[in-house]
């Protein structure tokens, strides 16, 4: 069983993308406020066909960050239940890396963190992250003439000419493209910057790129990523410029 917890006040409706492709024994726990407690009519009809029931949690208490202490202290309730094989956080909010790093480290328990459930589904954390190549001309010379018995060197009829050839160097793809968004990002995380390249290898022209940067990123990060590693991955795609 895979449990899904919703920070609604950070994702709205988009985190909920993907439900109808949930399994029934699967939990959709949903915390929500006043301040965000609407639904567009296409998710609403996801959650028709889903066969999950969403379970809400109203948020009756304000103040900063109470939704995040509300959902995390049900997280840790359900880790204790051991209710779950799967758990996620649904939020764009990287406030809860923290979260994520202690239940990692004191729990031994994994928590993911996603902007939507549809990406969680397409989570390809466990898939190898394909190597990008660029082609690299090797000059392959030829042998060096032969001296004869009286030391003078065998003339040739022709000089032969330079052969070129090309051949594969694999590029480091994480080091290199971490250390590009450590200059956006000073504090990124490294599954982060896995997510970022997956975007990439699954994109076949910039104009992609840019798109699957928003629709799993969104706002300012996306398009500071985008920035910085536009160049980067057309040379690498032999895109133009």
């Amino acid at each position: 069983m895979r449990i899904f917890l919703i920070d609604y006040e950070n994702v709205n409706s988009f985190g909920l993308a993907g439900i109808s492709r949930l399994d029934a024994e699967d939990r959709v726990v949903l915390f929500y406020s006043q301040s965000a407690n609407t639904l567009n009519f296409e998710i609403l009809d996801e959650i028709m066909q889903s066969p999950v029931r969403t379970e809400k949690v109203n948020l009756n208490q304000s103040g900063r960050n109470a939704l995040d202490f509300q959902l995390v202290t049900y997280l840790g309730y359900l880790i204790a239940k051991q209710s779950a094989d799967d758990f996620y956080i649904i939020s764009r909010d990287m406030g809860y890396v923290a979260t994520q790093q202690f239940c990692k480290k004191m729990l031994g328990v994994k928590v993911q963190i996603k902007p939507s459930i549809r990406d969680a589904l397409a989570d390809k954390t466990s898939v190898p992250v394909k190597k990008m190549t660029v082609s690299q001309p090797v000059m392959l010379q030829q042998p060096a003439p032969v001296e004869g018995k009286s030391g003078k060197k065998k003339s040739q009829k022709k000089q032969p000419k330079q052969i070129m050839v090309q051949t594969k160097q694999t590029v480091p793809t994480v080091k290199t493209i971490r250390k590009l968004l450590l200059e956006i990002d000073p504090e990124i995380q490294t599954n982060r910057v896995k997510d970022i390249i997956q975007c990439m290898t699954d994109s076949e022209s910039t104009a992609e790129f840019h798109n699957t940067l928003q629709r799993q990123f969104g706002g300012e990060d996306a398009t500071d990523y985008y920035r910085g590693l536009k160049k980067f991955f057309a040379d690498l795609q032999g895109s133009e410029k």
